[in-house]
């Protein structure tokens, strides 16, 4: 029953996609090139409390359920995600995923050097790789990765990375194809300097951390250390390279609104709505029956399921794991139509926590007390 509803789900989603237009509204999609494209409006039957709350598009999602390899025997276990992308079109949503999937490939990670170590000290390492999405809606998707690695010293460590997506295409981004041409780089560095101002101001960075940053976007060298998040552009300094170590990884973040005369203005986020909704969590599969569009978050698969659903519609759904300090599961907005059924425990349930923003407040509470 479960594999017969998720391919009416993908059927739906590749040929009904729709999205109703609150009358009024106007729909703004990042990174846009085709309005021809525009999914078109159906009628419904959706009695709303809002003018935005019977809001439907089609789920535009990140799933990342974590699992766990051991490789040399127990010397080395590795912690990872399984990603996958739901998008309105099926090809960019293959792509995207399989660049995700090969970011978790152990071979790619630091794993085989940390496996090699273990061998020759006999010492057990501990991996773990995770990725959060800093933003997501219809035009980005920007991760944000960070691997710890435990076990081979007295403390555990960590890097941080980073990557971005343009959802319409499908590409992975530089930082210089978001930024309009001929973009001033004196101007983006000012700008980044102004926003590392406050720690400066502290005494917390390193006394030539202005000149670091100057060097960083005068040279021709390409800057990998960047994100897109929900309320601007971030660009991180690793631990020793502006700031002692002990302050970890330095992140300046640059405002939307001082981004007008450097960034493309299709990788300006969506409008945010203020959509309305209430959020249900539910044992009953029968109510999958009434819906558009839904996906699978298996945390344990011999645990039972629960089925998240919404009354009305919300903007930027996070499911994360206290445990493992991880999102396993965004999404941009969850309407009407919409489920997310989550397989496992009730012992893991209660470990969950839920974010999304109705009315425009952002309201956080465990998943279980949805119950």
């Amino acid at each position: 029953m479960k594999k017969f509803l998720l391919i009416i789900a993908v059927l739906s989603l590749i040929l009904c996609s729709c999205e109703l237009e609150p009358e009024g509204t106007e729909q703004t999609t990042a990174a846009q090139t085709d309005p021809t494209t525009e999914p078109q409006p159906i009628e419904t039957t959706t009695e709303a409390t809002h003018p935005l709350s019977s809001y439907q598009t089609p789920m535009v999602s990140f799933a990342a359920p974590a699992v766990t390899e051991n490789h040399g025997g127990s010397l080395l276990e590795y912690t990872y995600q399984i990603m996958e992308l739901l998008l309105e079109d099926p090809q960019v949503s293959e792509w995207v995923t399989l660049e995700l999937i090969n970011r978790t490939d152990f071979s790619a990670t630091s794993g085989p050097q940390l496996l090699a170590e273990a061998k020759e000290s006999g010492e057990s390492i501990s991996l773990s790789l995770f990725h959060t999405p800093a933003r997501l809606d219809r035009g980005v998707l920007s991760l944000i990765s960070t691997q710890v690695v435990s076990g081979n010293g007295p403390k555990a460590t960590g890097t941080m990375a980073s990557a971005t997506f343009d959802l319409i295409t499908g590409r992975k981004l530089s930082l210089k194809e978001i930024l309009i041409p001929g973009y001033d780089a004196q101007v983006l560095s000012n700008a980044v300097i102004q926003a590392l101002e406050p720690l400066a101001s502290e005494g917390a960075l390193y006394s030539d951390y202005a000149y670091v940053v100057s060097e960083l976007f005068a040279s021709n060298a390409p800057v990998e250390n960047w994100y897109l998040s929900e309320t601007g552009l971030c660009v991180y300094f690793a631990p020793y390279e502006i700031a002692p170590y002990n302050l970890g990884n330095v992140t300046a973040e640059i405002p939307y609104d001082l981004l007008l005369d450097l960034l493309r203005k299709e990788y300006f986020p969506d409008e945010v709505l203020g959509l309305v909704g209430n959020l249900k969590l539910s044992s009953n599969l029968d109510i999958l029956q009434e819906k558009n569009h839904f996906r699978d978050l298996i945390l344990d698969s011999n645990g039972p399921e629960w089925v998240i659903t919404v009354e009305g519609a919300i903007e930027d759904l996070r499911i994360e794991s206290a445990d493992l300090m991880a999102t396993l599961f965004a999404s941009a907005t969850l309407c009407q139509g919409d489920a997310i059924i989550v397989q496992t425990t009730r012992e893991v349930l209660e470990t969950l926590t839920v974010t999304y923003r109705s009315g425009g407040e952002t309201i956080v509470i465990p998943l279980s007390s949805l119950l």
